[in-house]
């Protein structure tokens, strides 16, 4: 996916940038956003009638193996 070249848009992700360092403080080598989570693994087994509410292949299966990372909203370690 190409990165943006629209001028305003830049600008406003800068501001945002800028915003999050000022509010939570510059922490060097992590992401400005979301740099603290946790990694699990595990095993999606939808409900037995989950099949009559979408068609998501994940829920046709018996089961699925799943990857998620759950990590806080701002820029403190």
């Amino acid at each position: 996916m190409p990165l943006p070249d629209d001028p305003r848009l830049l600008a406003l992700a800068n501001d945002i940038l800028h915003q999050f360092d000022a509010i939570f403080g510059v922490h060097a080598g992590f992401r400005p956003a979301h740099a603290k989570g946790a990694m699990f693994t595990g095993t999606f087994t939808p409900a037995a009638g989950a099949a009559r509410l979408t068609r998501a292949p994940h829920v046709t299966r018996p089961s699925t193996p799943v990857t998620a990372r759950f990590s806080n909203s701002t820029g403190i370690r």
